[in-house]
């Protein structure tokens, strides 16, 4: 695999891992922040037709992430690829976690479909998903 198809493959890749990731700490924790909702939940539909949604935004995003990582960041760090891929997701988490502070305007919260982003228990799910994001897409792009 070669070029943008490398690249591609590789944002998907980390999505699922990430979705991966998110399964086994709803189960663990029983605390509701699943990501796909949160994306999804913003439009008026059904909590299936969300996760739907969100899955399809989130896999969107993550192969955005995985262009920006690969074409920008991915020569600013060193060690072995995984690692910068985790450096980079986790930069990525807590750069955009202060978002969450405008939680309570979110549909999918107010209704109750989604638990609150503001505990350490939610944030330490999202470190958890974002190591397993880094690391695959850091493994797929070691080179």
């Amino acid at each position: 695999m070669h070029g943008i198809v490398r690249i591609v493959v590789s944002g998907l890749l980390a999505g699922i891992a990430y979705l991966l990731a998110q399964t086994v700490d709803l189960k663990v924790t029983g605390n509701n922040v699943d990501d796909r909702v949160l994306l999804g939940g913003i439009a008026p539909l059904s909590t299936s037709t969300s996760k739907k949604l969100g899955t399809a935004m989130h896999l969107g995003a993550s192969i955005a992430a995985g262009v920006f990582y690969v074409r920008v960041v991915k020569g600013w760090i060193s060690g072995p690829g995984w690692w910068r891929g985790v450096v980079f997701a986790s930069v990525e988490n807590a750069l955009l976690y202060p978002w969450l502070l405008l939680e309570d305007f979110h549909p999918a919260i107010r209704d109750g479909r989604l638990d609150s982003y503001q505990s350490w228990t939610a944030f330490l799910q999202g470190v958890w998903r974002h190591v397993w994001f880094g690391a695959v897409l850091g493994a797929v792009n070691r080179k």
